[in-house]
């Protein structure tokens, strides 16, 4: 989706009138049987936001997905969409949303759709929404509140996400525990100790000048989301996460899981070489601690991915398998390694624990 909004500025905003919301089709990674699902869950949405705003709704702009949607990273809302087109003409749908289909082009990407259909919007506030998000009622409302309580310096807000289908299978299950760590430990932490906090791709609120400030999104990188996140911060801008939930559908297939990763980690590299061109720049923007607070967050995925193999081949040595490592390093720097990986592995397990309990799942801590 790409953006709608509220007139006005901080001290002019009213917060029942509510100029648009974009909206984007669920099947980011190739899942393409769940075009009719997006289209059902649009409804859903502009339903939700009608009751949330009252009549006062006037726009939400939803844009149809490049139909060739199996390539990874190839997500962006084209023209040639054909099926979530044909759904979104078949939905009941009220007449204050528009549907905007954006241009065919060398380049389909979600960002290149979400700088598109904010042409379209008129809000100084600008929200993304999936389009299977099931966002909480009072959710907009919240949002509102919360820029015009805060400092003219927060540029945006991120609501928590999580999913509603966990039970559905194992990788389900893995999907929620991860988000529950994440958008309910993880980056609250990260907001409270003034680091940079990367974005998540929907349920998240921006002021439009400040948006406009930074350059909106960056068309060519596949985590639009980490990348502004960052760029928010360079600019001296802030982002709250609000404990406000929205619900969407978890991945529960492999392949789509596997295109959805490696996009990820394609996203992550390009972000880290972007901030990267020059270092010293980005040290003098961010200062120290977050400057470092980034390498650990983008280079340590990028590397925890690269290095994932080697960390595996160590539960080899447990069963007598020989490994390189053992004779490279003293007995007792070997021993302090494994010692950091099994203290690592336990903390990570503890803190998913805790984040769990935080959800409303009826989850067992023995599927950590």
């Amino acid at each position: 989706i790409a953006g709608g909004g509220l007139q006005g500025d901080r001290q002019e905003i009213d917060r029942n009138q509510v100029h648009g919301v974009h909206d984007e089709h669920p099947n980011e990674d190739g899942d393409g049987e769940r075009g009719n699902q997006g289209a059902t869950a649009v409804e859903g949405v502009a339903h939700l936001l009608v009751d949330e705003a009252d009549d006062h709704f006037d726009e939400v702009l939803a844009a149809g997905r490049d139909a060739g949607g199996g390539h990874a990273g190839q997500h962006g809302h084209q023209a040639e969409d054909h099926q979530t087109r044909s759904a979104l003409a078949g939905a009941d749908l009220p007449p204050w949303m528009r549907v905007v289909a954006v241009p065919a082009g060398r380049v389909k990407t979600k960002p290149r759709a979400l700088n598109f259909a904010l042409d379209h919007c008129h809000g100084s506030i600008v929200g993304v929404y999936d389009a299977e998000d099931a966002p909480a009622p009072d959710q907009i409302r919240r949002i509102v509140d919360r820029f015009l309580s805060a400092t003219p310096d927060l540029a945006c807000v991120q609501a928590m996400l999580d999913y509603y289908n966990p039970h559905t299978n194992w990788l389900a299950r893995c999907f929620t525990i991860e988000y529950a760590a994440w958008f309910r430990q993880f980056l609250p932490g990260l907001e409270r100790l003034g680091m940079v906090v990367p974005l998540g791709g929907t349920s998240l609120f921006f002021r439009r000048d400040h948006l406009e400030r930074v350059g909106r999104w960056d068309a060519h990188n596949v985590t639009e989301d980490a990348d502004l996140g960052i760029r928010l911060a360079r600019h001296g801008l802030r982002t709250e996460v609000i404990a406000s939930v929205t619900m969407e559908e978890a991945n529960c297939r492999a392949l789509p899981w596997v295109k959805q990763r490696s996009r990820w980690s394609k996203g992550f590299m390009m972000t880290w070489l972007t901030h990267m061109r020059d270092p010293r720049l980005l040290w003098r923007q961010l200062g120290p601690r977050r400057f470092v607070g980034v390498q650990v967050l983008v280079l340590g995925s990028i590397l925890q991915s690269l290095l994932a193999p080697l960390l595996w081949s160590f539960w080899l040595v447990p069963l007598g398998v020989p490994h390189p490592m053992v004779t490279a390093l003293s007995s007792a720097a070997f021993t302090a390694l494994y010692l950091t990986f099994f203290a690592t592995t336990a903390l990570t397990i503890a803190f998913d624990i805790a984040a769990l309990r935080r959800t409303g799942h009826r989850l067992s801590p023995l599927w950590v």
